[in-house]
């Protein structure tokens, strides 16, 4: 490993110079090797997962607007400010939950195995994404959709 010297200014310069071969503000090689690993992990997990909720959303907001489009007349009635602030609250709930990942993802990072599991989170996502899918889906039908009185 490089070593940086520790630098003390010439004296009698001006401007402020230091001696030859010196950086006072470089970090020094072993702090380099600390840090940029972790920054590129965190960068890319980041960008992986963020990505990720994206297409998480989308998919749940389909599940929801299929419900309402073929069970139409059933949800006219449910369609009201405070239910669509249920909604959001709900939407908040599944993007708390998708952000679990996360818990998997880092000690994975840093594991013996970090190489296999970048190319295999993917299954995570998938799997996680498909049980929001089977929540949802169990959520309406069970808990909304038999609550939500008839239109006559």
């Amino acid at each position: 490993r490089v070593r940086v010297a520790a630098c003390s200014p010439v004296r009698n310069a001006t401007p402020r110079r230091f001696e030859p071969g010196c950086r006072p503000f470089a970090k020094s090689a072993a702090d380099k090797e600390n840090v940029r690993p972790n920054l590129l992990n965190l960068t890319d997990t980041t960008r992986f997962w963020e990505t990720g909720r994206l297409a998480y959303n989308l998919v749940l907001a389909a599940v929801v607007i299929a419900w309402v489009a073929f069970t139409w007349p059933h949800f006219r009635v449910a369609i009201t400010l405070p239910s669509l602030f249920r909604l959001a609250v709900l939407a908040l709930l599944a993007n708390v939950l998708y952000s679990a990942a996360y818990l998997v993802e880092i000690p994975m990072r840093r594991s013996p195995l970090a190489g296999v599991w970048r190319h295999r989170r993917r299954i995570l996502w998938f799997a996680g994404t498909l049980l929001a899918v089977l929540v949802t889906n169990y959520w309406i039908a069970d808990e909304i959709y038999p609550f939500v009185r008839q239109v006559r």
